[in-house]
């Protein structure tokens, strides 16, 4: 009974961390429950999960994943964090409790599963969220799109400018 428990536990934390986009390992030595109970509030707030369970038992659950590189990174106490979409807000939430808290530490990420080093994690905690970069972009397009278009025309040009230099080139060899 206990080991079909087990087994049971392990693949429903697999089919958790399967289902995610972001996945981050997380120190939390030195943190107490408020400090995690705050954290977990902020990152549900932002679609985001925070789960805590023995290393055993994340190591066994993502062996046998594209999250397996993740390995060695799961020692002492961590956390997993979580996200279903492609969330770099949670890297912004994690930087400001990292500096507020610090004995919180990122010790490794996969976002969309690529694991990904310290500066880009920095580069993805200052992106604004989706929502607002998609406005930014269509109010682009919507007030320039004269530059725009000469814009594209113009690399265009070059492109094939190029391309007839190569052309003519290969048929001179």
């Amino acid at each position: 009974m206990i080991k079909t428990h087990k087994i049971k536990m392990v693949e429903n934390f697999t089919k958790w961390c399967l289902d995610t986009k972001v996945f981050i390992v997380l120190s939390i030595k030195g943190a107490t429950a408020e400090n995690l109970f705050d954290l977990r509030r902020v990152l549900f707030a932002n679609e985001c999960t925070l789960k805590i369970a023995k290393n055993t038992l994340v190591r066994k659950a993502i062996e046998n994943t594209h999250f397996k590189i993740m390995q060695e990174d799961i020692k002492e106490q961590v956390a997993i964090i979580s996200s279903k979409k492609e969330n770099p807000g949670i890297f912004k939430i994690l930087k400001e409790y990292t500096g507020k808290y610090d004995f919180l530490s990122i010790k490794s990420a996969l976002y969309n599963k690529n694991k990904i080093n310290t500066e880009y994690m920095e580069f993805l905690s200052k992106l604004t969220n989706i929502n607002d970069t998609r406005i930014k972009m269509l109010s682009i397009l919507l007030n320039n799109p004269k530059k725009i278009l000469y814009t594209i025309q113009h690399y265009l040009y070059r492109i094939i400018n190029i391309l007839n230099h190569v052309r003519s080139n290969n048929g001179r060899s």
